[in-house]
This record gives structure tokens, C-alpha cells and sequence, in this order.
């Protein structure tokens, strides 16, 4: 295993949201909070796609003017 690889696996256990509840919290909360993740998340990652889409253009535009 590379430096590269474990660093990677070491940020992903850091960054793991899949956490167990704590005491006194429902599981609809949890839920709640993880479905708010997830949607945060893909907003994110179209946010990213339609940059990258519309990057070529941009950069077309600029380098034209």
C-alpha cells in the first residue's frame, strides 16, 4: 500500500458520517440529518458537473474578449 492509498483510507475513517446514535437521539433525527447530508451532497456534486460543463465555454468567452 502506498503513502497515497493510506492517506486516503485514514481521511475517509476521519471523514465517516456513518456514526452509530448517540444516547437520547431518535432515529428519525438521524435520519433526518443524514438525508439533509446526502442532498447537500448532491447539490454539491451537480454544482460540480455543471461547471466543469459549461468550463470550455467560459474559458472560450474569456480568451476571445
Amino acid at each position: 500500500m502506498t503513502w497515497k492509498k493510506l492517506w486516503k483510507r485514514v481521511n475517509a475513517l476521519l471523514h465517516d458520517n456513518r456514526t452509530v446514535l448517540l444516547d437520547g437521539e431518535d432515529i428519525e433525527d438521524w435520519e433526518e440529518v443524514q438525508r439533509k447530508q446526502r442532498e447537500e451532497e448532491a447539490e454539491r456534486q451537480r454544482k460540480e458537473q455543471e461547471i466543469l460543463a459549461t468550463w470550455f465555454l467560459r474559458e472560450e468567452y474569456i480568451s476571445a474578449g
